[in-house]
């Protein structure tokens, strides 16, 4: 999913590959932040470049248009008469009109403005209102909308692979496929899937990782990937085939797991795909993002609240001997409406999930 910089959250995305001084440029899609462009870019490797450089875009029709972020893949990795799938994420990137999100925060301001006005015709005057303004952390607020707006979490999916010998085709829009098959209910079949790996899975261990793998059911037969070890970008690149009794109506269920030594395994989101809908004899790359998941051990994060809470009561005490019960109240109410939703940002931010993962599957009749 890339940024939505448009209000309304959508974008109008196009992307840019460039190798050395070379440059391709895909069709823009409107309004999606979910685009499939199914182009094809061809470069001769007539320079020394080490990368080649993916960035996102979204096409404004007045201005210039915004960066969706930019991120790369290093040629190295690209393996010579062989497509190898890449996850390339996507980092930076502008703010475009979501800058409206943070102006939001106007709003919030008046309301705290008017608090803090109200706090100074109490017993204590201006003390009793610098407190309440600083309790409820306006700068921090403010500071966090426009990070929250910068934050990218956008993957582009690339096949790259190095041929040699001339270009087989002009670089653009790959042809469309005709006279698909699918499969009727009641068909067995065989389903290949290449597992090649994630990207922004969550971080259910303290550390801000995951010990992630892969499982694979249809009906009751299941398969899974290797461990990879403290990642949230996992490359499993393995294999597996699954009996398929009924083409027509079962499906894939897909499930990411942070493997735990004690304990059972968390949960880093789940995604199905309808069997049905796959075009039989045809190899379909397919970027499934994931939904759910447990916090794991980033639960912990929750903990720092009583902390805060502690510090609201600590807050109020103090007040109320400075200047009063009312003013004390006042100030604990401001810190203790602050750290509440703080606390709930905390485990609403943990359970939020970015993950993708990264699959080809072929649907082959028995």
């Amino acid at each position: 999913k890339l940024n939505g910089t448009d209000l309304g959250g959508k974008c109008d995305p196009y992307v840019v590959l460039q190798l050395g001084s070379k440059r391709f440029k895909s069709k823009k899609k409107k309004r999606n932040v979910n685009p499939d462009f199914n182009e094809a870019a061809y470069f001769a490797l007539d320079e020394e470049v080490a990368e080649l450089r993916v960035e996102g875009f979204d096409h404004d029709f007045i201005g210039s248009d915004d960066s969706l972020g930019t991120g790369s893949v290093s040629l190295s990795d690209v393996i010579p008469g062989v497509e190898r799938l890449f996850l390339v994420r996507l980092e930076g990137g502008d703010l475009g009109e979501n800058v409206g999100k943070a102006l939001k925060q106007v709003t919030s301001d008046a309301k705290q403005n008017a608090a803090s006005k109200a706090a100074k015709k109490t017993p204590g005057g201006s003390i009793t209102g610098k407190l309440v303004d600083k309790a409820s952390g306006k700068s921090s607020r403010q500071q966090h909308a426009l990070a929250g707006a910068r934050s990218n979490r956008g993957v582009v999916v690339l096949g790259l692979s190095i041929e040699d010998g001339p270009p087989p085709a002009a670089s653009g829009p790959l042809p469309k496929v005709t006279g698909r098959v699918f499969p009727a209910p009641g068909q067995r079949c065989t389903l290949q899937i290449e597992a090649i790996g994630a990207a922004n899975v969550n971080a259910a261990d303290l550390g801000a990782r995951s010990d992630c793998y892969c499982q694979l059911t249809v009906q009751k037969k299941k398969v899974k990937t290797r461990v990879k070890k403290a990642t949230v970008n996992p490359r499993w690149d393995q294999t597996f085939s699954l009996p398929v009794a009924d083409a027509g109506v079962d499906f894939l269920q897909v499930k990411t797991k942070d493997d735990d030594l004690i304990g059972s395994n968390d949960s880093l989101g789940v995604a199905r795909v309808h069997l049905g809908e796959l075009a039989l004899n045809e190899r379909h790359v397919v970027a499934l993002p994931l939904v759910g998941g447990d916090l794991g051990e980033n639960v912990r994060m929750a903990a720092s609240q009583a902390s805060k809470d502690a510090t609201s009561a600590a807050s109020k005490k103090a007040t109320s001997k400075l200047v009063g019960k009312k003013a004390g109240n006042l100030v604990g109410k401001a810190t203790a409406d602050k750290n509440k939703k703080a606390g709930q940002h905390a485990l609403k931010g943990a359970r939020t999930n970015h993950g993708v993962v990264l699959l080809t599957l072929t649907l082959t009749p028995v």
